[in-house]
């Protein structure tokens, strides 16, 4: 990659962080301020690093697979952002966090899981899709071999034999780093404080067009941005607006599922439930009378009405 593309992705990220905790730093906590005080003293690739992982968001990545550098620069970048600083969280969380066997053979390519099928006797693989051979040898994983059949605590034996396949993978996969979810949570929500996007952060472009924008491959019409620094009235508000949001998207999607799928639409009606008190304790809400101070605010929004886009109560209203 050239080094003005990975200029840009630090150019934004670091804009991000910046022009947030700059006037709207009372939307996070004095911990969460300090992991992202942490985040600004890594080293440029390591920054540059975790941006690129944050926005590919799948599960976990082998270190050998980011091509983001030289090898080794990115192998101590990944033990730099592994590392828990002093009261604070890692950014990266390592193959040790591997928990099951079903996560662990999922990690393996099809050519892999087709080699290690055939070492370990399971026959008539060789055309079987990726979740067959991930089933054939998790069986394998669970059978009781003669020896531990006789063994006291076969409990233990089956935990031996589980972590024997964890470690198995791992010699084939090399380590691994995945984000830690704490962590990115704390980006996708800083994010969503400085880009204002009503979106799903899933189905949200706006850090590659803002990529894409620095580097000169989209253009928009120059104007002059004024930020708000009260959108949000308070860090709760933004946790809950994010929470409905996702909840909301997850709705859309559910939705969207045809007649015959009855499970997806037990999901989707399990969601409605689940939210049905916080919709009607809201109804409840707006009968009441309004004291002045509130009602003098709901007509400030009423003014405002693009704000109420924000509130977690206009989240509530699409789920």
């Amino acid at each position: 990659m050239q080094s003005s593309e990975r200029q840009s992705y630090l150019e934004i990220f670091d804009r991000i962080l910046n022009t947030v905790l700059e006037s709207e730093a009372y939307l996070f906590s004095d911990a969460e301020q300090r992991v992202l005080a942490e985040f600004s003293k890594l080293d440029r690739h390591s920054r540059y690093l975790y941006t690129r992982i944050f926005m590919r968001k799948q599960a976990w990545h082998r270190v050998s697979g980011l091509n983001y550098g030289e090898d080794m620069v990115v192998e101590q970048s990944c033990k730099y952002l592994a590392a828990c600083p002093q009261g604070s969280e890692p950014f990266l969380l390592t193959e040790c966090e591997v928990g099951n066997c079903d996560e662990a053979v999922a990690l393996l390519l099809l050519p892999e899981l087709k080699a290690m099928a055939k070492a370990k006797g399971i026959k008539q693989m060789a055309n079987k899709p990726k979740e067959a051979l991930c089933s054939a040898i998790l069986k394998t994983a669970k059978q009781r071999t003669v020896v531990s059949f006789f063994k006291k605590n076969k409990d233990d034996s089956a935990k031996q034999r589980q972590n024997g396949l964890i470690q198995e993978v791992l010699k084939i996969t090399g380590p691994l780093v995945q984000l830690n979810p704490v962590v990115s949570e704390l980006f996708e929500r800083l994010h969503l404080v400085f880009f204002r996007s009503a979106t799903h952060l899933g189905d949200n472009n706006s850090m590659r067009s803002a990529v894409l924008a620095i580097i000169g491959q989209i253009r928009f019409p120059s104007y002059t941005v004024v930020r708000s620094p009260d959108l949000f009235a308070s860090r709760d508000d933004v946790v809950r607006y994010k929470m409905l949001v996702e909840i909301g998207y997850q709705m859309e999607v559910l939705l969207t599922a045809l007649v015959k799928e009855t499970e997806r639409h037990r999901q989707g009606w399990d969601i409605y439930l689940s939210y049905k008190n916080d919709w009607q304790k809201l109804l409840e809400s707006l009968k009441q009378p309004q004291q002045p101070e509130a009602s003098k605010r709901l007509e400030q929004m009423a003014i405002n009405y693009w704000r109420r886009h924000f509130t977690p109560d206009w989240a509530l209203v699409r789920i």
